[in-house]
């Protein structure tokens, strides 16, 4: 998906703060807290920002960002920026790495699409659950508001979560990630917030659907058109209301005007609206998110915590 090659671009110019290393002891108000080596096990966690000012009094957010096919917590935490608001709005982040294929591709084995294409079986799931519950047990989070963000197969990943685990995550934001071809295949428990961001450029995974051929040469499987995962998202969450247009706005700088259209699923259960940003002309990894990307990002997760 050659994320990795455009996401390094940012390493000139990003700082990283969020790859030191620190204790959950050492939580002054100021400076930003970040990562514990001793989480993930076998798959230690290199990037994790607590906010300045956490208070253990005071239960906080924790965001997952997981990186596209090929690229790793590190880039995927600088592509999005949420961690240029994370301390005003008070959240945590964790940027964990998938597991290293046979083409030294880091991966999520995420859908049937998407990405474990060796077919190792790996339990990204349970890995990842459990890299929750042991940030819960060193800090204060708010298990009401644990949410997933991610690209491409970050993204898959993210609703396969929001698929099986659904107990434990309140809201997701998927960039690109495929769905299930086998839709049934998704039985969450509850409902989940869902937001679909997709470039109808994207010919790494189609706006309109189809092979993921571009990665995974002679793959039989076909993702769904980014559409039928809203639709199909707005029928797991039992909404009610019919889909509506708001109005569209600049999230890619690339790409001349307004080129976001929104479309927004409501009456939900629990509140669990589902939203489709349809990026008119952006490609696979829009390569000029806008200053308030990560604020819009956020807000939608941050307006759908569990009930």
């Amino acid at each position: 998906m050659k994320l990795v090659a455009s996401l390094s671009l940012f390493l000139v110019a990003a700082t990283c703060a969020s790859c030191s290393k620190s204790s959950p002891e050492d939580t002054d108000a100021g400076a930003p807290v970040v990562a514990d080596p001793a989480f993930g096990g076998a798959r230690p966690l290199d990037v994790f920002r607590v906010p300045a000012g956490y208070d253990r009094s005071k239960p906080a957010p924790l965001v997952l960002v997981l990186h596209g096919y090929g690229a790793s917590g590190l880039l995927q935490n600088l592509y999005f920026h949420l961690a240029d608001i994370a301390d005003e709005e008070g959240f945590f982040i964790a940027a964990p790495d998938g597991t290293t294929d046979g083409t030294q591709k880091k991966f999520w084995n995420a859908t049937d699409v998407c990405c474990d294409f060796a077919k190792t079986g790996v339990d990204d799931v349970g890995y990842l659950t459990g890299l929750v519950s042991e940030i819960r047990a060193a800090y204060a989070i708010d298990p009401k508001r644990i949410y997933v963000v991610g690209h491409s197969n970050g993204g898959a990943m993210a609703y396969r979560l929001a698929c099986d685990a659904s107990d434990q995550f309140a809201a997701i934001v998927s960039l690109a990630g495929p769905f299930f071809e086998d839709v049934k295949r998704c039985a969450p428990s509850g409902p989940v917030a869902v937001q679909h961001m997709h470039g109808t450029a994207d010919e790494t995974v189609p706006y309109d659907g189809g092979v993921l051929a571009s990665v995974n040469p002679g793959a039989g499987a076909r993702e769904p058109s980014a559409p039928s995962i809203a639709s199909t998202w707005a029928a797991l969450n039992r909404c009610t209301a019919p889909a509506v247009e708001d109005p569209p706005f600049d999230l890619d700088g690339n790409v001349a005007g307004a080129e976001t259209k929104v479309t927004r699923y409501g009456g939900c259960a629990a509140g669990s609206d589902v939203v489709l940003w349809t990026m008119q002309g952006s490609p696979h990894i829009p390569g000029n998110l806008v200053a308030d990307a990560p604020r819009r990002i956020y807000a939608f997760l941050k307006a759908h915590p569990k009930p």
